[in-house]
């Protein structure tokens, strides 16, 4: 009888050590993540959750509701604001950070964000900060799903808006010679699906697309507008000088074989071809206004001022037309014409001047 209750009395002894040490191991993890991001958040970011929720056995973090904060490091005014449901961490591989002293994660989850940036007029800093990484970082899969983005400026006017979001990034990676790059990360495949963009172009025009997809071969966009807000006759009564009235629709955009690069400290976006069907042009001009010959607003200088250069190998317009209007003291001229365009070569890059390119009408 004393040999039976020894027996259980070992056995029971085991199964609290094993809970025990568990619930401590669970505690210990906790502590040390918590530690971690307060040492290794930079000052200018705040970093709150709700709720952290550890499982050490299968190597995974859940921050419930988090919210980050970012802040400029000279002013310390607020630059942008991310509100979350949660961020999910999976699997984190504690032989590979053990022995081979790289961090490893199957996956991270990043659900419903909502993006805010706040636009402000200060100075910009111009630094060139060297991250000093201390370990490789591997993602095997990094998913953003169900995300927004707004971009305000200061006087509360909405310039950007994004309704959904979705990011599949396949393979990400990062290393001290990687992380100090102008992309700072590498991956092997890459899925972005947005929908609901618009954006303000200036005080009277603005872009809208309904759909925007890209993975590794082929970006597509659908039904893209770019259209003056007000109508011909407010736009004229608003101007003091002569300016064009746009409407501008385009069914799909495809552009295939494309790559990333940087043209000093400009994104460039390089591909082979770029097919555009079922655009609709049309361009309005009241003449009755006088001409501004001291500030005169040019379409290639609104492309000089994108944030970004487009060089495109070839590039077809197909099942589109122009309308072309002007109106000068009730006398009116109108030119409209559909067809196929073909261009060769088009390049566009903002910062240098204006390639010629061969444009073949038929």
């Amino acid at each position: 009888m004393k040999i039976f209750k020894s027996k259980w009395f070992g056995i029971g002894l085991i199964v609290f050590s094993a809970v025990s040490s568990y619930f401590l191991l669970q505690w210990g993890a906790k502590i040390t993540v918590v530690d971690f991001l307060n040492r290794k958040i930079p000052n200018n970011i705040s970093f709150a959750y709700e709720e952290l929720k550890v499982d050490f056995l299968n190597g995974d973090l859940l921050f419930l509701n988090p919210e980050i904060e970012i802040r400029h490091n000279a002013t310390e005014a607020e630059q942008l604001t991310v509100d979350l449901n949660e961020i999910r961490i999976e699997d984190i591989h504690y032989w590979r950070l053990f022995y081979h002293k790289e961090i490893t994660v199957s996956k991270i989850l990043i659900n419903e964000p909502d993006f805010i940036f706040l636009k402000r007029e200060h100075q910009k800093e111009k630094q060139d900060k060297i991250i000093k990484l201390l370990k490789p970082i591997y993602v095997e899969d990094l998913v953003v799903e169900n995300g927004s983005v707004r971009i305000i400026e200061e006087d509360s006017l909405e310039v950007l808006r994004l309704d959904s979001l979705y990011v599949n990034l396949n393979g990400g990676r990062t290393n001290v010679s990687i992380v100090n790059k102008k992309i700072p990360f590498e991956y092997n495949t890459v899925e972005v699906d947005l929908k609901n963009f618009s954006a303000l172009l200036g005080k009277y025009e603005k872009i809208e697309a309904d759909g925007f997809k890209l993975n590794n071969t082929e970006i597509i966009l659908r039904n893209t507008h770019v259209f003056t807000k007000v109508s011909k006759r407010e736009l004229s009564q608003e101007i003091p000088y002569e300016r064009d009235h746009l409407n501008i629709e385009i069914k799909e955009t495809i552009i295939t074989d494309f790559d990333f690069n940087f043209d000093r400290d400009s994104l460039l976006v390089t591909a082979d071809s770029g097919d555009v069907s079922g655009l609709k042009l049309e361009i309005f001009r009241d003449k009755n206004p006088p001409d501004d010959i001291r500030n005169k607003f040019l379409y290639a200088k609104m492309l000089k001022s994108l944030p970004f250069h487009i060089a495109i190998e070839t590039f077809n317009i197909s099942d589109s037309n122009l309308v072309y209007e002007e109106e000068e003291e009730k006398k009116k001229t109108l030119v409209s014409f559909g067809s196929k365009i073909f261009l060769d070569k088009l390049g566009i890059f903002p910062i240098s001047p204006v390639r010629k390119m061969k444009c073949i009408l038929f």
